[in-house]
This record gives structure tokens, C-alpha cells and sequence, in this order.
């Protein structure tokens, strides 16, 4: 039996340490959406939206500029900028999140009470004479999916992102009152991945939301409708949210599932994109076999990570507890403790943590990424 002197010094616990914050930093990053301040924001006439915002991201206004003196709104199309968004899968992505960005506007803007009117300029644009009306317009700036392959790594990396700028403008004057620029990363939890077009599209709801919220704010306002109002989130109703990824079976698009987007639905048809195509086809809701929407992903992560974790594990004690050195034998005259038993136990331990924590990540980190189909009812004819 081995011996060693009591005054030996103690094991470190430093790659304990720092094992520990490296997991702690994986695990908390990347939560929802959040505003990035804009630099590049381009000025119209004099104004160039360089004031932090809460809401809207950064603002400018003319000096007393109040939303609360109009009793009319009218809510244009956004356009997509030619010089912010010039990749072709980019622009598609910017064209399909218009009509979802102008309705999530429409509504809440409709439930805060801000104006006496609402108008959708897509339906209508007249305005009877001598209301006092303001003219909403904007452009999606910049929008990317990001990496979904980073994303699961974690760390708040291969977000997505998507910046809009917004002018409103006096109706009667035609002077530009209140520019805003707003720029926002998607949500990215820990080993997220996550569906880059719905992670996207909660950006683009949040600030619809976070433009009316600014507006009551300037116009004196302070309710909690805006809020309560339409939810971020796509839902497996009909009619689907324009903007929404969708699986059609139909005989009029083949013997197979295709994968498409929404550019819009009313009561009796869908208007189908399908990728990569630009153009669109109407689909009676008759002709249609089956249909499922896009709800999220889903991946076997967590089975992987245990996985991982056990394996590297029990393969990173054993180890540790094979490079366990046997201690020198007590000189005479000191007082000795058995320390072998000990050390081995405790390399054991370290080498399992560091193993597992490896193995959890590779495991966690592996797998391929499905997306979750759910089927929508459709209504049908009685």
C-alpha cells in the first residue's frame, strides 16, 4: 500500500472551472428577438432616424409632430430595397414577408385606436376630402435567414435577422413628419436551430408590433391592446397567414407533396409559390388533397446529447483514471493518508465531466433538422 505525506497539495479544480462556464454560456445564449442599433440608416429630406428608440429601434421626427392630430392612416405596401437586398433567395424571402409585415400593421393598428381610420392602400387609397391623413411607407432594408447548421451550435451564432425603414408622411403637405430605421436579430435559443422562415417572420410581427407601440406612445396614448393583439406566431387555420411555408398536395401540381410558400388565401383559394419560382397559382380549395403548414422543427438533439454525454463519459474517466500517478511511499517519521484511491476517483470524475461535456455537445450538435408539418382543415362544401 502506497502512501503519501498529509502536506501534499490538494488536486486543481481549474478544468472543472472553466468546463463549467463554457456549458453556463452555450446554454443562456440566444433568447428572443432584439434590436441592433442601426448605422446605416438613409435620410429622407432633412430627417435621418438617428435617436434611440424603445420601441421602433432609432426615430427622427419634426419638431411637433404628434400621430394624435391625424384622424387618418393610410398603409402602403413596403418595397424591398434593390441595394440592401440583392441576393435572389434574400429578395424572394423580403417579397414573402411583405403582406404578413402590412397585415400585422393593419390589425394592430386598427385595435390601439390611435386613428379614426385605417386604410389598407391595397384595397383602397381614397380618403374622403379634408380628413387629415397621414401615408405609412417603408422599405425592407435587409433580411437574412441565417445558418440553421450554426444556429444548433449555439451561441447566439447564424441568427437571422431584418431591418425595416419607415417614413410617415403628411397626406395634404407631402412632407415626410417621422422616419424610423429598425433593425432586429431572430431568436436563437441554445442547440436551437430552429425554422429560419418562422424565426424570420416573428421578427418581422415584433416590429409591426413595436412601430404602433411607438406611435401610442407619441400620440399620448397608453393601452395594452397592441399587445393582446394578433399573435407572432403562424397558426394551422384556414385561411393560412400569407408568408407561410405550406406542404399542398394537389393533382394540379403532380402525384407528389410540394413545398411552397403563401402569398395569400381567401375563403375558396389558395395563391401558391412555389420554390424557387417567383410567380404564383391560384388552387381552389376543392382541388386541394391535403395541406400542412410549417410549424417549427423538430430534431432528435436531446437523445444525441445523453447519448454523447454517457459514452464520452464513461470513455474520458476511464482514462482519467488510468493517468492517475501512485504516490511516493511515506518517508519515516511523517504522517501519511492512502491518497491513491482518492485521486483516481477524483481524475475519474474530471475526465467523465470534461468527456461528457464534449460528448454533449457533439451529440447535441448533430442530427439532422426536420421541419414539423401540421395538417390545416380545410373547409369544405356541405
Amino acid at each position: 500500500m502506497s502512501t503519501t505525506p498529509l502536506a501534499s497539495p490538494s488536486p486543481s479544480i481549474t478544468p472543472l472551472f472553466f468546463i463549467s462556464v463554457f456549458l453556463c454560456a452555450v446554454v443562456t445564449a440566444g433568447c428572443g428577438p432584439h434590436q441592433i442599433p442601426s448605422t446605416a440608416a438613409q435620410e429622407v429630406g432633412d430627417l435621418k432616424p438617428a435617436v434611440e428608440d424603445v420601441d421602433a429601434g432609432t426615430m427622427r421626427m419634426r419638431p411637433g409632430f404628434s400621430p394624435g392630430t391625424y384622424t387618418v392612416i393610410i398603409v402602403t405596401p413596403f418595397k424591398v430595397s434593390t441595394t440592401g437586398v440583392s441576393d435572389d433567395g434574400q429578395s424572394r424571402l423580403a417579397q414573402d414577408m411583405i403582406r404578413p409585415l402590412q397585415s400585422q400593421l393593419l390589425k394592430r393598428l386598427q385595435l390601439a385606436g390611435i386613428f379614426a381610420t385605417v386604410v389598407d392602400a391595397t384595397a383602397s387609397g381614397q380618403v374622403a376630402a379634408g380628413e387629415k391623413s397621414l401615408r405609412l411607407e417603408g422599405d425592407i432594408t435587409s433580411i437574412t435567414q441565417g445558418s440553421r447548421a450554426l444556429r444548433a451550435v449555439g451561441l447566439g451564432m447564424g441568427a437571422g435577422a431584418a431591418e425595416m425603414e419607415t417614413r410617415l408622411v403628411d397626406a395634404q403637405s407631402q412632407n415626410v413628419e417621422l422616419v424610423t430605421s429598425d433593425w432586429r436579430n431572430a431568436p436563437s435559443g441554445a442547440f436551437g436551430g430552429g425554422d429560419s422562415r418562422k424565426l424570420v417572420s416573428q421578427v418581422v410581427c415584433e416590429m409591426a408590433e413595436n412601430y404602433v407601440k411607438m406611435l401610442e406612445r407619441l400620440s399620448g396614448r397608453h393601452h395594452a391592446t397592441v399587445t393582446s393583439g394578433p399573435p407572432c406566431v403562424v397558426t394551422s387555420e384556414w385561411p393560412v397567414a400569407a408568408g407561410a411555408e405550406v406542404r399542398v398536395l394537389a393533382p394540379a401540381l403532380g402525384d407528389k407533396k410540394q413545398i411552397g410558400v403563401v402569398a395569400s388565401a381567401t375563403q375558396d383559394t389558395l395563391f401558391f409559390r412555389q420554390e424557387p419560382q417567383i410567380s404564383t397559382r391560384p388552387i381552389g380549395v376543392r382541388d386541394i388533397t391535403q395541406l400542412e403548414i410549417a410549424q417549427g422543427t423538430h430534431t432528435h438533439r436531446m437523445r444525441n446529447l445523453r447519448i454523447g454525454f454517457s459514452i464520452a463519459a464513461l470513455v474520458g474517466g476511464a482514462i482519467g483514471a488510468a493517468r492517475t500517478k501512485t504516490h511516493p511511499a511515506c518517508q519515516p517519521n511523517t504522517i501519511c493518508l492512502n491518497l491513491d484511491s482518492v485521486d483516481r476517483f477524483y481524475n475519474a470524475m474530471v475526465g467523465g465531466l470534461l468527456g461528457g461535456g464534449v460528448g454533449a455537445l457533439i451529440g447535441a450538435s448533430s442530427g439532422d433538422v426536420e421541419t414539423t408539418w401540421v395538417p390545416v382543415p380545410l373547409p369544405r362544401a356541405h
